[in-house]
């Protein structure tokens, strides 16, 4: 458990419980995460024509692709899940730093490392979001119809908020390094 008796009691029990629930979650998300990912694959084996409404749907393609050959469902939804993928590990690194606050603390080095991860994590989100987006469309609309190729790139809100919220966690965890030095200091004068 907790070594670092600075802190009070009840303090220490609310990040216990809180770094439990974070556990649970994070865990249960990436268990979701991969049964989406699951989903995609085995629709670009099985039922590429399904896989390539979905697609559509979710791009907003006009006209809407109906049928695509396995080859480019499988190419089609490995671009798509490149962002779910990011999202699993971003949740596994986000499940290591709630086991490293549990299990050793809040300013550590371990700590401070792994929330900048997440920062750096959250803020590609961002621009690889807007980059797989359009890669993607351009595809399914070539293939939709190879005489007419645009390509449509698209900033969307959720796209600048991981950005900037991103950006503000690698901050705090800049800080967080000087807490756990502090933290450290503090340990050996004591």
């Amino acid at each position: 458990m907790l070594t670092d008796h600075s802190m009070s009691d009840p303090v220490m029990g609310k990040i216990q419980r809180t770094a439990t629930i974070g556990i649970w979650l994070s865990t249960g998300a990436v268990a979701i995460a991969l049964t989406v990912i699951f989903y995609f694959l085995a629709t670009a084996f099985s039922d590429s024509d399904m896989l390539a409404r979905e697609l559509s749907a979710q791009l907003d393609l006009d006209p809407a692709l109906t049928q695509l050959p396995t080859s480019h469902a499988v190419l089609a939804a490995a671009l798509w899940l490149v962002m779910d993928v990011i999202g699993v590990v971003l949740l596994m690194t986000v499940r290591q730093l709630f086991v490293g606050i549990k299990t050793i603390g809040i300013f550590t080095p371990q700590s401070a490392l792994q929330l900048r991860r997440i920062g750096w994590m959250l803020f590609a989100l961002g621009p690889v979001s807007i980059i797989l987006n359009a890669l993607t469309g351009t595809l399914m609309k070539y293939w939709a119809n190879p005489n007419s190729l645009s390509i449509e790139i698209a900033l969307e809100d959720t796209d600048v908020y991981a950005i900037v919220i991103g950006l503000v966690i690698v901050a705090v965890a800049h800080i967080m390094v000087s807490a756990a030095q502090l933290s450290e200091d503090h340990k050996a004068i004591v």
